[in-house]
């Protein structure tokens, strides 16, 4: 490495102490031929050969004794100097430098430098180990953040979204990506938990509204039952027609308010039905489009795995480009050999200048290969960006979707409450006709004579609950269906939230899967 002077010049120290010594010899032998003119002034003045002589002697005498004195100093001098140097040298840079010619001001000048080289070696190897240091922590940083957020977005993947990454962190950059994940984790697991909760809520009223028809069923057999057995007791006895007339015409009217009641019954599990129904198309359409968005998925998988190949084949062709250029400095030095032996000639250098041209060629084209290539991901990249955005326009339809499906089932409770009101007329008429009934066997055991039409109007009476037996039984079998609607739809929604522990998964079972 070269050493600059203090002032920054490229000029080297060790010429200037050359100069010196130059210098130093110089002012000795001028000194000396000073001498030598003043003695043959001397004898020139003196007169004649005897003197000219004497003189010059004299003046050689002098410009030794003055030579042997200046050999001296510099000898000393350059002793002193050269000690100096090889401290330097062995790199002990507080060496002291004796004298005030130019040669010890140009070895003063290299300690000086090497001083200064010493402070600044000393402070970039400080800043070193400040950035070794730096980027020691961010490694452990790294090390420490990234598998952290990797188990969290696996997890994530596999369903569970209770799970969540802790933020802080040095750089600005984990720390934002930490954020974003613990705020996607709980948007996402809060969605998922409503939908379950109104899933679980609506299979566990529907169950209920399937439980009452069931015991509406029921309490119409036994009312047919129960006519029959007043139709039986009007046979036998037909003795007290005209007495209980009138109990008939009130077990008329109270018959007519079950028929009645069963109507508004029937036509409200017919709306119940309905309701169920769109509920159904609702769920329906909700899982085609949760399908459409797997579908959208899968294509953009499709769409990133050909661009990972485009990728590829671009590394490949991008390698060949590097060998044409390895080869074209090759072939260009050989030109510069060839046309330096040829000369004029350059027969060598043609051929080799032609070589270049097609390897030039070569790469000109394997460079249009290069942009075709990356026009192509780049459109891929943006069909797959296209893809994506369809997807989320999907996943916001079937969400629409799923909120019509509540709505339906939340006017299904709603008729399943007017079911309970009809249900408790049905009862209310019931205790009527009960009532109406003891009082005509309380009068049949009484009178003895005929009663034909008390037993047409009580055959008619069966005949009513019967029909009422069909028409509630018809209801339970629709209530049936709309509870097995149910059940797919929250079997549907749970699946799609397979983090929801086992405890949970079979209490909602136990509730509403029934």
């Amino acid at each position: 490495m070269d050493i600059g002077t203090e002032d920054g010049s490229d000029d080297d120290p060790w010429d200037a102490i050359g100069d010196g010594i130059e210098g130093l010899i110089g002012a000795t032998l001028a000194g000396a031929v000073i001498l030598v003119v003043a003695g043959a002034v001397g004898g020139f003045v003196l007169g004649g050969t005897v003197g000219v002589l004497v003189t010059t002697g004299a003046s050689l005498v002098a410009v030794a004794a003055v030579g042997a004195v200046v050999m001296t100093q510099v000898t000393t001098s350059l002793d002193s100097l050269a000690e100096a140097a090889d401290r330097l040298a062995a790199g002990d840079h507080d060496v002291d430098i004796d004298g005030d010619d130019e040669m010890a001001d140009a070895l003063a000048d290299v300690r000086d430098r090497m001083r200064e080289l010493d402070d600044e070696r000393q402070a970039a190897r400080s800043e070193v180990e400040q950035l070794r240091e730096q980027v020691r922590r961010q490694e452990e940083e790294l090390e420490t953040k990234v598998p952290e957020y990797c188990e969290a977005l696996a997890a994530a993947a596999e369903g569970d979204f209770s799970a969540r990454v802790d933020p802080e962190a040095e750089s600005e950059m984990l720390r934002a990506i930490g954020e974003d994940i613990n705020e996607s984790l709980s948007d996402l697991e809060a969605r998922l938990g409503d939908a379950i909760e109104n899933a679980r809520t609506m299979a566990t009223d529907t169950t209920r509204f399937k439980e009452n028809t069931d015991e509406v069923g029921r309490a119409s057999e036994s009312i047919s039952d129960s006519v029959q057995e007043i139709a039986e007791g009007t046979v036998r006895q037909r003795e007290m027609l005209e007495e209980i007339s009138a109990e008939v015409e009130n077990l008329s009217a109270t018959a007519e308010e079950v028929a009645s009641s069963t109507d508004d019954l029937a036509s409200q599990s017919e709306r119940a039905a309905q309701a169920g129904e769109a509920g159904s198309h609702a769920a329906e359409a909700a899982a085609d489009q949760a399908q459409q968005v797997v579908t959208r998925i899968e294509e953009t998988a499709s769409e990133i795995e050909a661009l990972e190949a485009e990728m590829t084949e671009i590394g490949e062709i991008t390698e060949f480009i590097s060998e044409i250029a390895e080869q074209t400095n090759i072939l260009a030095l050989n030109a510069s050999i060839e046309a330096a032996r040829a000369g004029e000639a350059g027969e060598g250098f043609a051929v080799v200048a032609d070589e270049v041209k097609d390897l030039a060629e070569e790469t000109r084209q394997a460079a249009e290969e290069i942009e075709q290539r990356i026009e192509g991901v780049q459109s891929r990249t943006g069909h797959a960006v296209e893809d994506i955005q369809d997807a989320r326009q999907q996943v916001l339809k079937g969400a629409d979707t799923t909120e019509e499906a509540i709505d339906a089932l939340e006017e299904i409770a709603n008729y399943v409450e007017d079911i309970d009101g009809g249900i408790q007329n049905i009862s209310d008429a019931t205790a009527e006709q009960a009532r109406s009934v003891q009082s005509v066997v309380s009068m049949v055991q009484e009178i003895s004579t005929t009663n034909a039409q008390t037993a047409e109007e009580a055959e008619s009476v069966a005949a009513a609950a019967e029909q009422q037996a069909a028409t509630l039984s018809e209801v339970s079998e629709q209530g049936q269906q709309l509870t097995e609607r149910a059940e797919h739809l929250w079997s549907s929604l749970r699946t799609m939230a397979d983090d929801v522990p086992a405890e949970e998964t079979a209490e909602m079972a136990a509730d509403g899967g029934r």
